[in-house]
């Protein structure tokens, strides 16, 4: 199998016009329909037969039929996917292909394959805006298993399921912000103390998206929230890249990261760097605003038996050691739980894709601090 290089995966903010590009219209259920003219199968009965099993039944009757099937066909955005397949393909007697592509591309594809019947995937794994488009058209196969229980209740969805999180939360050089001045909350993260030593990430209108629905139902003013996140603004450089980000953090040319992910945190600690984003006493910043990033089978699959068996394996137990051992923040609820006991925020996958526009142009406002940006 080729393995395709890595490519850095661009904003999805865009993923409304993707839609509209692909689909020939704004992204509203029902408006792509698979061809006519192709050569797809609706796997819905077959999916929901799998469901039907458990424990070594199951396991046997997917490997005979994959097997079988020979082929896998995967589409995704993850530039770690390989870590999976490798030990997929050693295990399994199943032929694996993998096209990988940024998360508007690969969504951009499987739309387009959907519209014209051809079932050029069996996966689909992207990131959560991405996955929340793709079923919102009806691309996705259901799928239960045992190994979907084990998952955080915030990352099982109607017709996909997440196989790892970006958990969103802030990171500091701990040579720069000694113990007991780390940052508390995003009120503190307003005060004029942190002008110049705080950084913003360029794509992040998501997480502000959730942050702003958090504080509303706590019953903040729109007033009130805008102010807060002004000054935040006001604080902050702003960076493009959550890596290089942490980089640049690790170095000290910014003290504190506002919204890293804690994969990312986590590999810096692991190469040695001086960052941190638990306090030295008391609790991290909160809410935690956690993206999904999920797996689907493909309603149209030609291989659904293997698509199956490969996503059970990403739910396993080994499979999620595969996902933890690159310092990833696995699905399931891990033994030694980082995030046991903190506040988790979800990404609302309606209002993603219904606000998406108009929180990626306040967010490009907001960090250019313009005025108007609310």
């Amino acid at each position: 199998m080729t393995k395709s290089t890595r490519v850095r995966a661009i904003a999805a903010a865009a993923v409304v016009t993707l839609l509209m590009s692909a689909c020939g219209s704004s992204p509203t259920a029902g408006e792509v329909e698979p061809g006519d003219g192709g050569k797809g199968t609706d796997q819905t009965s077959t999916y929901e037969g799998y469901a039907k099993l458990t424990g070594e039944a199951r396991q046997a009757e997917l490997v005979k039929a994959a097997e079988g099937e020979g082929e896998l066909s995967i589409y995704t955005s993850w530039n770690y996917m390989d870590a999976l397949v490798d030990v997929f393909s050693d295990k399994y007697d199943v032929n694996v292909s993998v096209y990988r592509a940024n998360s508007e591309t690969v969504l951009q594809r499987a739309l387009q394959e959907f519209k014209a019947g051809f079932p050029g995937s069996d996966v689909f794994e992207t990131n959560q805006m991405e996955m929340a488009a793709a079923s919102h058209e009806g691309l996705f196969g259901p799928y239960a298993s045992e190994y979907r229980d084990n998952v955080r209740e915030i990352g099982r969805f109607d017709d996909w399921t997440a196989i790892r999180y970006n958990a969103f939360m802030p990171q500091w050089n701990t040579d720069k912000v000694k113990p007991g001045e780390e940052p508390t909350s995003f009120e503190d993260m307003a005060d004029p103390k942190w002008r110049g030593r705080l950084s913003m990430e360029i794509g992040d209108s998501a997480w502000l998206q959730a942050l702003y629905y958090y504080f509303h139902d706590k019953g903040m003013s729109d007033e009130d929230f805008r102010t807060m996140f002004t000054a935040v603004a006001a604080n902050s450089q702003v960076v493009k890249g959550h890596t290089v980000w942490s980089e640049l953090v690790s170095a000290g040319q910014h003290d504190v990261a506002v919204s890293q992910y804690l994969q990312v945190i986590h590999k810096s600690q692991e190469a040695g760097a001086h960052v941190a984003w638990k306090p030295a006493s008391g609790a991290p910043v909160q809410p935690i605003v956690m993206q999904a990033n999920g797996m689907g089978v493909m309603k149209y699959a030609e291989h659904p038996a293997a698509a199956t068996l490969f996503l059970d394996f990403a739910l396993s137990d080994e499979g999620q050691q595969i996902i933890e051992s690159e310092q990833l923040l696995a699905a399931r609820e891990p033994a030694n739980d980082p995030l046991a006991g903190l506040e988790l925020l979800p990404l609302d996958n309606d209002k993603l894709l219904s606000e998406n526009n108009v929180w990626s142009e306040r967010y490009r406002k907001l960090i250019a601090h313009e005025a108007d940006w609310w």
